[in-house]
């Protein structure tokens, strides 16, 4: 099969091209991010190509690798006919825009934490001294820097933290949200979805954000992840399930993960979503497919049957390797 990926970093779809060139998949790869001095991604071991779209049509199946580029694009390749497994501009704000994805759970029915947004330092500082409560502090918009996710375990500590940002960036490189905090336990469920509804096996998993052992260090996205493919999944019942739809309307094809606190009655709520290939979550589902990926996105994006494509109730493990500068 010929097989695109567009990617921005090349961060989770290096490893995708090197498993689909040895499936014997005809592969080519778009980084958006290479440079063959200072960032020489995949150099020598896929076929890189400069321009993406000059491949469109040559392709059996398109991967997107994120959200962040390229999606105002996208609708049009797929009304002239091109298979592709990703987002478009609408399913990347689900994600980007954090007041949008909290509107997007009410409206399904799914009971989210309080939150309030805010485009300035100032305004959010003078909130919390009012409120005198720690609250969550995430990004409502695309940035790189992972440590703008915060999670203030006391209001002093949230003040710090706001004025540091404050002193470092002037004004906030996006709107942010302050999200009420609920005591329990973050667990995050996921599927692929396509024409065909959802494809067969919930992914459940546990993420570790912190660079260190016991959640020490600063916050960088992901350090790590322990996850399964079920068949039955409450998590899903109460978070996926429910958005049917909304993903109908969007026209969404790909992968959609949930971020939620589960209290101690067992009570989901939603932090977040995730409308892409996850990374490193992808990585570590590699070895929880029981057929060729490739083979698996085809049918997806052509709502076939996806029932045995992934191995149930088996736990893979993975671990990022950092190296500086991170």
């Amino acid at each position: 099969m010929r097989v695109l990926l567009i990617s921005d970093a090349g961060d989770g779809f290096l490893d995708l091209a090197i498993r689909s060139q040895a499936a014997g998949h005809e592969v080519k790869m778009f980084c958006r991010k290479y440079h063959p001095q200072t960032r020489p991604i995949g150099k020598g071991l896929v076929e890189l190509v400069p321009d993406w779209r000059a491949w469109m049509r040559w392709s059996n199946i398109v991967l997107l690798e994120g959200n962040g580029v390229y999606m105002s694009e996208m609708d049009r390749w797929r009304r002239e006919g091109v298979l592709i497994v990703g987002g478009n501009q609408d399913s990347a704000s689900w994600e980007l825009d954090r007041s949008r994805g909290m509107r997007v759970f009410r409206k399904a029915g799914i009971a989210v934490p309080p939150y309030r947004e805010f485009d300035d330092y100032d305004t959010a500082i003078a909130y919390v001294k009012r409120r005198d409560e720690p609250f969550a502090s995430k990004p409502s918009g695309a940035v790189d820097d992972k440590s703008l996710s915060y999670v203030a375990k006391t209001p002093d500590d949230l003040l710090f933290m706001l004025g540091r940002w404050k002193r470092k960036h002037g004004k906030p490189p996006c709107p942010f949200v302050l999200q009420e905090k609920v005591d329990g336990i973050e667990y995050a469920c996921g599927a692929w979805w396509g024409p065909g509804g959802w494809a067969d096996g919930w992914e459940e998993n546990f993420e570790h954000k912190m660079l260190m052992a016991g959640d020490k260090g600063p916050n960088t996205g992901e350090m790590g992840t322990v996850m399964r493919y079920v068949r039955s999944s409450k998590l899903a019942e109460g978070v996926l399930v429910p958005l049917e739809s909304q993903l109908e309307a969007l026209g969404y094809i790909g992968n959609l993960a949930v971020n939620s606190i589960v209290d101690e009655t067992g009570t989901p709520w939603p932090l977040e979503f995730t409308m892409r290939f996850g990374w490193p979550a992808f990585n570590i589902e590699t070895d929880l497919f029981a057929t060729d990926p490739i083979e698996f996105f085809f049918a997806l994006d052509r709502g076939e049957n996806t029932r045995g494509t992934h191995k149930m109730n088996e736990v893979a493990v993975g671990v990022v390797m950092a190296i500086p500068p991170f």
